[in-house]
């Protein structure tokens, strides 16, 4: 409270806001290392899906990915190499129904091949989207300096193409 007026300052709301910023941009930063991680040790095969697990993510059911078809030439045992996904990071994936027998790209660990996630980007742009507060508060921070020089408006200008190029994507893969 304020000595002279016995009013709250409004810097018990600034920290609360901090606290939230923090809070996305540490979670998007867990997004990015962990799929700047998975891509690391693992490699990117096609497939086509076998089936579905019983375990949902977000209300989407998990493939079963069978490479028997892309790894014939390979000898008798892969023929029922069967990977279960664990994550959904394709978009794509989200957006269409998917069903038995659709090609899918996955990635899969070197180690476990038995193990993947149905292969996408999606981690790594909602952890970068998740930084947003962060670049947004140097923005604001050092925004008198940028607009003077013209680096405000590059950054903000680049930031409008990336996202409309992005949005332009997915329009043309989808309709």
């Amino acid at each position: 409270m304020d000595a002279g007026t016995g009013t709250g300052s409004g810097i018990d709301l600034e920290i609360l806001w901090i606290g939230f910023y923090a809070l996305f941009a540490l979670y998007g930063g867990y997004l990015m290392v962990d799929f700047l991680i998975w891509r690391l040790r693992s490699k990117i095969g096609t497939g086509h899906i076998a089936g579905f697990s019983k375990k949902r993510n977000k209300g989407k059911r998990l493939p079963v990915v069978s490479f028997d078809e892309y790894k014939a030439g390979q000898g008798a045992a892969n023929k029922d190499a069967l990977c279960q996904c664990l994550k959904i990071d394709s978009l794509g994936y989200w957006l269409k129904p998917a069903h038995e027998g659709d090609v899918l790209q996955v990635s899969y660990l070197k180690t476990a091949p038995s193990k993947g996630r149905v292969f996408g980007y999606w981690s790594l742009v909602f952890g970068g989207v998740l930084q947003w507060p962060f670049w947004n508060g140097l923005a604001m921070r050092y925004a008198s300096e940028a607009t003077q020089s013209g680096l405000g408006f590059l950054f903000f200008a680049a930031l409008f193409i990336g996202c409309f190029w992005v949005f332009m994507r997915i329009v043309r893969y989808y309709y």
